[in-house]
């Protein structure tokens, strides 16, 4: 059966191998000279040769079709010519010295981090091999871009929250290559995203592109993946304070027919256990309860410093890649299974007290299977891009000790009619388990060399079911009714540049459409919400002079409801049915400097205006009892927001906003 399995994974390249074939020759001078490192290439699928010493090159696997071949070698004058490869060619060249003399030729490229930070809708992007050097924790380096804030507690493995442009919360999405992050790793966030495998972080301040974002409406974080195609092995190990250990392996294997294997595996540990400034709950050595007036039984101090001693995060995971390139069925094709676990030990909840938590704790687990395929169609003009993922993510929730613990780590009382310590005393041990499928499918039509049309659909379905287990004897349990939520968000956007990329504009229209299904924990009756609605965005940049650009955007977005806001849950949030999708009209309109004085002097600088209108804002109502989310009245934000690059020296940089 294993035999079989193996035949029928390595039929599509062994019928593949049978239609590739070679060039090979000669290239030499008109005086007969063979010339060494002379350079062929063809136009496709990224294939090309080098001359030996001898002059001989070699192009391998080579599909059938028709090229455009060219050869070039400094102090000659280039070939290019047509051919058909039906079978193995060998093709001669003998090329004609240039006596031209030319002046130097300074040529430079810009990294694709530059070119998303100059086009017409506001982006922040940066490189990670910039950044690894600085950080080990990709929000960190996310937090440096304008006009974004991080907020999180100093724990390793505690969740964050996102604000771009001062909206934060569920209105700012973050996706993993355009997927959304919710639904491959419902339990993380950019917090706990290890860097492994990270090529690129792209921050839309305000109109995401319709190949990328979904309902989002302060923006969203779209983090590209390294796609490397060379064998290649890297690690890395690094120690911090608090007992912190971060470590990744990386290994890519290719073979002469394109087909690779990824290996990516790492580690992150934290004792968490650095001290602060805590209120302190101690016994009061002269309380008797038969003495009257001998006082409370428990005296608080404030303002001492304590080390945490409950806090402990362990995370692993590991990713395998099978792929394949540049075949006549795809030009990318790939199957990764990722699988994480880990564990978090709660120290305090959203407010510091005198009491510590001192044995409640989270464990997750999650089991995900992705595809990938790339085609281009019709003559490189039509590209057609998918992603499918499939996940399964398990948390467990453990809080049911009876022992009260002050923050020395000491156990100041035992009530056992008062099990838990959180949510007011009431014992959890609670099992989530969440089923996520997810598509991203995109066609890319290029109609003209400036002009592109691109119509992305996105499907997204989760489903949830909530296991209460009785704490005293774990093998009887209930499970809540399931919820689930899906979505659909279709968008069509155009973008075309003018005048030789004197006027850039984009525009596009989204529409959305969600179902949401629960069952009420307040009466056991099932609610449900279902509509559709229509979204749109346009940006315009316009070059005033060389260097210096004026662009300005507009989205209608919205946000849909989440199954917890809408449904509610089992630990004190009742649902709302009525509940309504958040709505904003984003504005945004900045400038763009750049000035290169010289090889070793340049300047870059943005500034960036904005305006948002928020409608239905969705807030849990903590003045109310039992808790609900709600939808609230019109908020208005407005704000600035710039950059500064200095580069001198050639190789320092200054960057301030």
């Amino acid at each position: 059966m294993r035999r079989l399995l193996f035949l029928f994974l390595l039929l599509p390249t062994l019928i593949t191998a049978q239609n590739r074939f070679s060039i090979s020759g000669n290239i030499t001078s008109e005086s007969g000279e063979q010339l060494a490192f002379a350079n062929v290439t063809l136009d496709r699928n990224n294939k090309y040769g080098v001359a030996n010493e001898n002059g001989v090159y070699s192009i391998e696997n080579v599909r059938r079709g028709r090229y455009v071949i060219t050869v070039s070698s400094l102090g000659f004058q280039t070939i290019t010519r047509t051919i058909e490869v039906t079978g193995n060619l060998s093709l001669d060249f003998t090329m004609v010295e240039n006596v031209q003399v030319l002046d130097d030729v300074t040529i430079e490229g810009k990294k694709s981090s530059t070119k998303q930070q100059e086009r017409a809708i506001t982006i922040g992007s940066f490189e990670l091999a910039d950044v690894v050097s600085q950080t080990n924790i990709l929000a960190d380096a996310v937090d440096r871009i304008s006009g974004v804030r991080i907020r999180r507690s100093g724990s390793l493995g505690d969740q964050s929250d996102v604000a771009i442009n001062g909206l934060n919360g569920s209105a700012v999405r973050t996706y993993i290559d355009g997927i959304p992050l919710e639904f491959l790793y419902p339990q993380q966030d950019i917090a706990t995203l290890p860097l492994s495998g990270i090529k690129r972080v792209d921050v839309y301040k305000g109109v995401i592109p319709v190949d990328v974002g979904t309902d989002a409406l302060g923006g969203g974080i779209n983090i590209i993946t390294q796609e490397n195609f060379v064998n290649r092995i890297t690690a890395s190990y690094s120690v911090g304070s608090f007992n912190t250990h971060l470590a990744d392996f990386n290994a890519t294997f290719v073979d002469k027919n394109d087909n690779f294997l990824k290996a990516n595996m790492g580690m992150n540990y934290s004792d968490n256990d650095y001290t602060f400034q805590a209120d302190l709950r101690i016994r009061n050595p002269f309380f008797d309860r038969n003495v009257p007036g001998s006082g409370n039984p428990f005296i608080d101090i404030e303002d001492q410093n304590v080390r945490r001693f409950h806090d402990r995060y362990k995370f692993q995971y590991g990713s395998f890649t099978v792929g394949t390139r540049d075949k006549e069925w795809t030009d990318n094709a790939q199957l990764i299974f990722n699988y994480q676990n880990g564990e978090k030990e709660v120290q305090n909840g959203p407010r510091i007290t005198n009491i510590a938590a001192g044995e409640a704790f989270y464990e997750a687990e999650n089991l995900s299977l992705t595809f990938k395929y790339d085609k281009t169609l019709v003559k490189d003009k039509l590209k057609l891009r998918t992603i499918s993922n499939y996940s399964n993510d398990l948390i467990k929730f453990v809080d049911t000790t009876a022992n009260a613990y002050n923050w020395l780590g000491d156990v100041i009382f035992v009530d056992e009619n008062r099990r838990g310590e959180f949510n007011d005393g009431s014992p959890a041990l609670i099992e989530t388990k969440t089923d996520n499928y997810v598509n991203r499918s995109t066609l890319d039509l290029n109609i003209a060399e400036n002009q592109k049309l691109t119509l992305s659909n996105i499907f997204a379905r989760q489903e949830r079911v909530v296991t209460d287990f009785d704490i005293d004897d774990p093998s009887v349990s209930s499970e809540l009714p399931k919820e689930s939520i899906s979505k659909n968000i279709a968008g069509l956007q155009y973008d075309d540049n003018f005048f030789n990329n004197f006027l850039e504009f984009s525009a596009a229209a989204k529409y959305y459409s969600y179902s949401l299904k629960g069952i009420s924990f307040l009466n056991q009756i099932p609610i449900e919400s279902n509509e559709g609605f229509l979204g749109w965005n346009t940006a315009v940049k316009l070059r005033l002079v060389e260097g210096l650009s004026l662009r300005g955007s507009y989205e209608r977005g919205f946000l849909i409801p989440e199954v917890f806001q809408f449904a509610g849950n089992a630990t004190g949030v009742v649902p709302n049915g009525e509940i309504r999708p958040e709505e904003s009209d984003n504005y945004n309109l900045g400038l763009q400097y750049t000035k290169r004085f010289n090889k070793r002097y340049a300047i870059n600088l943005t500034a960036n205006g904005f305006i948002r209108n928020q409608r239905d804002i969705i807030f849990l109502n903590i003045n109310r009892n039992p808790l609900q989310y709600v939808n609230a009245d019109d908020v208005d934000s407005k704000g600035v927001e710039g950059e500064l690059k200095v580069n001198f020296f050639e190789n320092f940089n200054w960057v301030t906003n």
